[in-house]
C-alpha cells in the first residue's frame, strides 16, 4: 500500500517520516489534505510522499510555469498554487 504523510488533524504522527518540509506558504495551501484533483482529468489523486516520490521528472518549466507531468504532480502544482509567481523559484539561466 502506498504510504501517505498523514496529517496530525487526521490522526498522523510527529516522527521525522510523517513530516513533510515544506515552506510555509506551502504548508498553508495542504493544510491536512491527503488528496488534491488533477486539472485535467478531474480525478481525485492521493498526494505524494516528499520524502520518497519527489525527484526529477515530475515537474518542467514552460517559460516561467512550472507544469506536472502526470496527474498526481499536476494535482500538486494546482493544490499548491505553484503557478503563482509570488510562489515559483524561477530557473536560473
Amino acid at each position: 500500500m502506498w504510504n501517505l504523510i498523514t496529517p496530525r488533524a487526521q490522526g498522523g504522527s510527529s516522527t521525522v517520516d510523517n513530516l513533510p518540509w515544506s515552506c510555509p506558504s506551502c504548508n498553508l495551501h495542504k493544510s491536512d489534505r491527503i488528496d488534491a484533483t488533477d486539472p485535467e482529468s478531474g480525478l481525485t489523486i492521493p498526494l505524494f510522499h516528499p520524502h520518497r516520490d519527489f525527484g526529477s521528472g515530475h515537474f518542467r518549466w514552460v517559460g516561467y510555469r512550472i507544469m506536472g507531468l502526470t496527474p498526481k504532480d499536476r494535482a500538486i502544482v494546482r493544490l499548491l498554487n505553484l503557478k503563482a509567481p509570488a510562489e515559483v523559484a524561477y530557473p536560473s539561466s
